[in-house]
């Protein structure tokens, strides 16, 4: 690593966005698949934790949440269907050659 970068790592720390809620991820999902409101687990927060997080900042939460999950879900399909693609051409072909593998690349661009 650059020494430039290491410098200005170490004299300063990263200002993510990293949500004050991530420790508590978890419960905050189990809470919310068992039917309790954004209002109940932030009470829930504030009792257990002494954490004063509001009603929108839980809802905000876990939208971004949701979103995060579902992209992750949709690349692993998309990875998925594409080495099944990958596998169904190879057994086709046996031994690779040129031809057959521009017409793998061309169904593997197709599906992006």
């Amino acid at each position: 690593m650059n020494k430039k970068l290491e410098k200005f790592m170490t004299n300063n720390k990263p200002l993510g966005s990293s949500s004050e809620l991530e420790p508590y991820r978890e419960e905050i999902l189990i809470l919310q698949k068992n039917k309790y409101t954004q209002q109940q687990i932030s009470q829930y927060l504030r009792e257990s934790y002494d954490l004063k997080i509001s009603r929108q900042a839980i809802s905000f939460f876990l939208r971004n949440k949701k979103n995060d999950n579902k992209i992750k879900n949709e690349v692993n399909v998309f990875k998925e269907e594409n080495s099944q693609k990958a596998n169904e051409v190879t057994e086709k072909i046996g031994e690779p050659n040129q031809d057959k593998l521009k017409e793998f690349l061309n169904i593997w661009e197709r599906k992006k």
